[in-house]
């Protein structure tokens, strides 16, 4: 909705599958969005270490999509990545 009212002319924002570098873990029964950084051909990506820092979120380019069903996912495993626009910097 915020980005309809900014004059966006497409509200999802873009989505690719990369190879995961390291392995990650997630809480079972949560969706998460893991900050991430996708590698520059977009063929890889790599968790950002610390998640629960505001700072984090200028470093990362995207966020890895983890279903609820996804607990550990393995480094080389292909998983969805939610890249993120940087049209202001």
């Amino acid at each position: 909705m915020i980005r309809t009212m900014l004059g966006a002319s497409t509200i999802h924002r873009p989505s690719v599958k990369a190879k995961l570098e390291k392995a990650i873990t997630s809480t079972s029964g949560t969706r998460s969005y893991v900050r991430a950084i996708l590698s520059e051909d977009a063929s890889s990506v790599r968790a950002l270490e610390i998640q629960d820092e505001i700072s984090t979120l200028s470093d990362a380019n995207s966020f890895i999509a983890l279903s609820e069903k996804d607990e550990t996912i393995e480094a080389g495993a292909s998983v969805n990545v939610v890249v993120l626009e940087r049209r202001y910097i």
